[in-house]
Order: C-alpha cells, then structure tokens, then sequence
C-alpha cells in the first residue's frame, strides 16, 4: 500500500496533489530517526556520583543532610543513641553487642554502603540510593583516615581503617 501511494500522482490543483511527495518525506525521515537511534547514540556519560563529580563532597552533602542529627557533626556518634562513623573505633568489623540494626560484617566499603542504602536513615530506611549511600560511605572512611582510589567501581573494595 505504501508504494501504491508514493507512485500515486493527484492532479494538479486537487487537496491531495502535495499529500504524496510529503508522505515519503515523512517515511524518509522517519526512518532516518530509527537508523540514528538503532546505530547507538550513547549520550554522554554521567558522573559517578550525581551532582558533583567528586563523591567526597558529595557524600559529605549527604551525610549533613541524612546523617548529622543521630551521628553528630564529626562522626561522633550519640551516647545510647548513635554509633560513631567517624574515627578510632567506628564502623568495627562485627556488629557491636546490643547493635539493634546491624547485624552483618563490614568488611569493605561495599559492606558499608549496602546497610547504609537498606537501614539508614533509621527513621527512613531505604530512601538513599545506591550513589547517594557509596558517597556518605566513601566520605566516612576518608574522614576516618582511609585512601581512597580514583573514581570508578573499586569503590566498593575500600578497606575500611582500623
């Protein structure tokens, strides 16, 4: 049917006479469009970590905005209230005795930044994303003395400081 009517000639002069000719311009560039689309368009990347292209800063945006209330300014952490994240001691290895959330290792960053996404903040669990909870965890281990690699996977292989 699509040839019949782009080989269709209207008289001149007819409602129809201009109708063919912007029937196939309307195929050409559709198709066109299509071919553009199929052919990979890969726009261009975005940052590891959205709105900042340094994680550290911010994973510090989202510690002040999630975390500072119950683990204070510093990492600290709040007697009976919050553990520390920051510093000599914080985030060990097993869960502390009595821990009411945690209940799994930390091994590495990766470790970290799971529990944060699923448990934190405690009256809002599972409302960080995965960027915005590697960010807050990569700024935790920094501040507690930890290098940290050049933007890319490795992240979540950071060994944690003890």
């Amino acid at each position: 049917m699509i040839r019949e009517l782009s080989r269709r000639r209207e008289p001149k002069g007819s409602r129809w006479a201009g109708f063919h000719s912007t029937m196939r311009s309307g195929w050409f560039l559709g198709a066109l469009a299509i071919t553009v689309c199929a052919c990979g368009y890969d726009p261009p990347p975005e940052p590891a970590v959205p709105g900042s292209s340094d994680p550290l800063s911010y994973g510090n945006d989202v510690y002040e905005q999630n975390c500072i209330g119950c683990h204070g300014d510093k990492g600290q952490g709040k007697e009976n209230e919050a553990p520390a994240v920051i510093g000599r001691g914080a985030l060990p290895a097993d869960p502390p005795k009595g821990a009411k959330t945690r209940k799994g290792r930390f091994e590495k960053a990766g470790d970290v930044a799971t529990f944060i996404k699923a448990e934190m903040p405690p009256l809002n669990p599972g409302s960080l994303n995965d960027r915005e909870a590697l960010a807050v965890t990569l700024y935790l281990l920094r501040e507690g003395g930890a290098k940290i690699p050049a933007l890319d996977e490795k992240y979540r292989t950071v060994a944690i400081p003890r």
